[in-house]
């Protein structure tokens, strides 16, 4: 079979697992398929890039130069294939754009789920085939210049798009009760919707009570029913919707976007760009007083001098 051949035949299985009445089919293989799937997309076009007879050198983790009367050529070596890292450089540099937010989250819910899910949770599985539904539509007709219905078949594309409009159906009433608070920063209300429950993965997190302020009720996941305070959920929020800019703070150089706040000493609530603890609605001085005087001192002395 080739590679193309295998991803269809991948996101054909986990919809079929996603069907099935095995809570492990549903949850585990489903995803596992899935993300699998969508690997092999990347590859196929990898491989459609690849020069002739270069053993498909653009999904091999390793590439060699040979010497050819024409010049130097670049090809892959052993059966290893690339992995999702290698695959997003490689494309990257193709100019070949992908929405690689969506296919990490598939990644991770699929590596969450082999180690802590162990529920049948349906709607988790539902944002993972809605991620899976929007990132296929758009590589297999920006890129595989092909209609995603006839590659995957009428009926696999129905289970796609009637799973991904009920998850979307229930993520926008989700939504719609999250936007009745009040919230001391807009970064909070981004970090809520985004926020996935810590026992099934799932991302339809509402608030218990609508039209209050954000710290003055609980929140429940619409999935597993599992209940968050909000002194627990508001700092889990926000470093997982930071956790971007914090991966590169800690590994490139750079300030966390978020601290525990001064006022309150709530953990992970005060935003440095916003200026505000989310929860308190503390804002600190940025200015360092000292060197406010400092400043003031030179200012001074350089004055008294010219003036002498």
């Amino acid at each position: 079979m080739s590679i193309l051949d295998n991803a269809i035949s991948s996101i054909k299985l986990g919809l079929e697992d996603f069907q099935s009445d095995n809570p492990s089919r549903i949850t585990l293989s489903c995803a596992r398929n899935l993300y699998s799937g969508i690997l092999l997309l990347f590859k196929h076009k990898l491989a459609q890039l690849s020069e002739d007879d270069t053993d498909e050198a653009l999904i091999k983790e390793r590439i060699s130069p040979i010497k050819t009367p024409e010049g130097i050529k670049w090809v892959g070596k052993g059966s290893k294939t690339v992995d999702l890292h290698k695959i997003q450089e490689r494309l990257t540099s193709l100019e070949i754009g992908v929405d690689w937010k969506r296919v990490s989250d598939i990644q991770q819910y699929r590596n969450e789920i082999e180690h802590y899910y162990t529920q049948n949770q349906i709607d988790s599985i539902r944002k993972l085939i809605s991620d899976t539904f929007i990132v296929i539509n758009d590589f297999v007709r920006n890129y595989l210049d092909s209609d995603p219905q006839e590659l995957l078949g009428v009926e696999t594309w129905a289970v796609l798009i009637e799973t991904k409009e009920v998850y979307e159906a229930e993520k926008n009433a989700c939504n719609e009760v999250m936007e009745t608070l009040t919230y001391e920063s807009p970064s909070l209300l981004l970090a809520l919707k985004e926020f996935k429950c810590q026992d099934c993965g799932s991302d339809l997190i509402e608030p218990i009570d609508n039209s209050t302020h954000s710290i003055e009720t609980e929140y429940m996941c619409r999935s597993c029913h599992a209940r968050y305070t909000p002194e627990e959920i508001i700092p889990a929020a926000i470093s997982e919707y930071y956790y971007p800019e914090t991966y590169l703070a800690v590994t490139d150089g750079g300030e966390i976007p978020y601290c525990d706040c001064p006022s309150c000493w709530s953990s992970s609530s005060y935003i440095y760009d916003e200026g505000v603890c989310v929860i308190c609605g503390h804002s600190a001085n940025h200015t360092c007083l000292r060197c406010v005087l400092v400043k003031q001192f030179r200012t001074h002395h350089v004055y008294n001098f010219h003036i002498q």
